[in-house]
Formats: structure tokens, C-alpha cells, sequence
């Protein structure tokens, strides 16, 4: 899931791709998290900012949507899209909370899907679910030059953690009217996909920043070599 569109012209939307099946167990005014990335690979960091958006949010479920490519990422993806898929599903089910779920959408479609669109087929599903929106501040530096920022704000509350060594961002001045922002205070946990999949690269072990789960995964199937 993401994100800009950068300066180019509006994009043509593909179609959604291959049909989707929704979790059916959700009350259908419930709050739902939207937590997207690449996850290349999913980590504990990950894990600790879905647990502390579950409690300080309210949330009644959190969707893990990994992104089959990031619009504005100039370089592939460590690994292949279902393989960064099963990684966050183990992770998932090692978390054992019924609350945490993924859904496949983005990576099933199998092209670059931008936020508001994805955000449009949750809506379909449950149109009265107040959705929000977890992202790091990195991200959310950039939410103006996302594709419909200004729709995407009306659809969702954003909630904001900080990334080390960036400070917090501001709101972009032109979404101050309609953004519905909620600041996380979460504590930073050390691991980084970048510095993993650097790591994994040089043979050495990183098996302190993963779910057990995962880094049987990677090892398994000899990702990020």
C-alpha cells in the first residue's frame, strides 16, 4: 500500500484484480486499522506499533495490507511479493491476537495500488466502519503528494508514529481542514527491514529483531541472499 504519485499525471486506476474474501466477523460500524507497507521483511518494530495502535487507538481490528510494490520505491523489493505476504501472515498468527488480521488484496491485484483506492474497496465492504489509517512519519511527510490526498483525509483518521532520527511532520497546510490526525506514542524498537535485509545479505544473523516464525521463513527459503 502507498502512496505518492509524485508530479506525474493522474494516474489510470487498474481494476482491483482477482476477487478478494473479506473477513465476515466484523460488526459493521467497528473501528478498523489499516496498516500497509511493503514489510520487506515484516519485523518485530512492525509488530510493536500494531500492538500499541490495538490499545491506544481503540481499535477493534487491524488489517496488515503488504503492498505488491510501493508506488515510489526506485528499488524492487527484497524479496517476491507472496513471499513477503506468507512472512506477515506468520508473523500474524505467531502474534495470536484474534484482532490482528491480513488481508492479500494489494498483492493479489498484482500492480501498484494506491491508499485511497484501497481504502474505497474496504469501504464497500463495511461503509459505516470508521477506518484508520496507521503509518510512520516518514510516510506521512508525503501525504501531499499521495494520489486524492484530499478524499483520502474525509475517509480515514490518520495515526502518526515517529521513525527515528526524523522529526514529527506537520500536517500538510492544504489538508489541515479535513485531516484527522492522532499522534502514537510509541517506543521505538530498534530493528530496521533496511538494515535486516543488509544483514541477511552479509550471512549474518538478525534473528533478534524477528518473530521466530519469520526468520524460520527466510531461512527456509533462503530469502534476501
Amino acid at each position: 500500500m502507498d502512496n505518492a504519485a509524485g508530479a506525474a499525471p493522474a494516474p489510470i486506476r487498474p481494476d482491483p484484480g482477482p476477487a478478494v474474501k473479506f473477513p465476515t466477523l466484523i460488526r459493521g460500524d467497528a473501528r478498523i486499522g489499516i496498516y500497509g507497507g511493503m514489510f520487506d521483511p515484516i519485523h518485530l518494530g512492525h509488530m510493536a506499533v500494531a500492538r500499541e495502535a490495538l490499545s491506544e487507538l481503540w481499535l477493534e481490528h487491524l488489517f496488515f495490507i503488504p503492498a505488491f510494490q510501493a508506488p515510489l520505491r526506485s528499488t524492487p523489493a527484497g524479496a517476491p511479493a507472496e513471499d513477503r505476504l506468507e512472512l506477515v501472515r506468520r508473523a500474524v498468527a505467531e502474534a495470536n491476537n484474534p484482532k490482528m488480521q491480513v488481508l492479500d488484496l494489494e498483492v493479489r491485484s498484482g500492480r501498484v495500488c494506491y491508499t485511497v483506492d484501497t481504502v474505497r474497496q474496504l469501504q464497500a465492504v463495511w461503509p459505516r466502519a470508521r477506518m484508520v489509517l496507521v503509518m510512520g512519519s516518514d510516510q506521512f511527510a508525503h501525504l501531499a503528494q499521495w494520489v486524492e490526498p484530499q478524499a483520502l483525509a474525509k475517509m480515514v483518521e490518520f495515526a502518526v508514529f515517529d521513525r527515528p532520527g526524523l522529526a514529527p511532520s506537520a500536517p500538510p497546510p492544504a489538508l489541515l481542514r479535513v485531516l484527522q490526525l492522532r499522534r502514537l506514542s510509541i517506543v521505538q524498537h530498534p530493528a530496521n527491514a533496511t538494515e535486516i535485509r543488509r544483514r541477511l545479505k552479509a550471512g549474518r544473523k538478525v534473528d533478534e529483531w524477528l518473530p521466530r516464525s519469520v526468520a524460520v521463513g527466510i531461512e527456509e527459503k533462503k530469502l534476501y541472499r
